[in-house]
């Protein structure tokens, strides 16, 4: 059975060769789109409809990269990326919007973001800075695929 964002466990827990990506998306069908495709370039995808629930999946279950949405209600998109800046340091986000503005993606880039996308979305543009952003945390991290999570599980069971 193909599992899409809506699933309640926490699919970025699932260790994947390509990366673990959380997609923060209100509208379902953009959110069940940018998963299907992520998940056939070979993430492990998880997704949910707020920037609430975003912060409560990163607590849950390491990521490696978050994709947002700009417009949401109770927590928009910048909202979202300083609480991730602050809480999570490491992780990079990329910003998704139909709204575009130049003084919205000057604010997302100067608040931490890794890129800011405009909808629609090409699939290809969308695959391309997945890669590289996931590929630039795994460089700073100097680790290849395996998350501080994987480092810090290893490291009990050594001992």
């Amino acid at each position: 059975m193909t599992r899409f964002c809506s699933d309640p466990e926490p699919k970025c827990s699932q260790p994947e060769a390509n990366g673990r990506i959380l997609i923060v998306e209100d509208d379902d069908a953009s959110r069940k789109n940018l998963c299907r495709l992520l998940q056939r370039e070979g993430y492990a995808v998880s997704g949910v409809g707020s920037g609430r629930q975003a912060l409560e999946r990163l607590s849950a279950a390491p990521c490696d990269l978050v994709l947002t949405d700009l417009v949401m209600a109770e927590m928009d998109g910048l909202e979202l990326l300083s609480e991730i800046g602050k809480r999570f340091p490491e992780k990079e986000v990329i910003l998704i919007t139909g709204y575009a503005s130049i003084p919205t993606a000057i604010a997302a880039i100067q608040k931490g973001a890794y890129h800011y996308l405009e909808k629609p979305v090409r699939p290809e543009e969308v695959v391309h800075l997945v890669r590289r952003a996931i590929e630039k945390q795994l460089r700073q991290e100097g680790k290849g695929h395996v998350t501080a999570e994987d480092m810090r599980r290893l490291r009990r069971q050594m001992e």
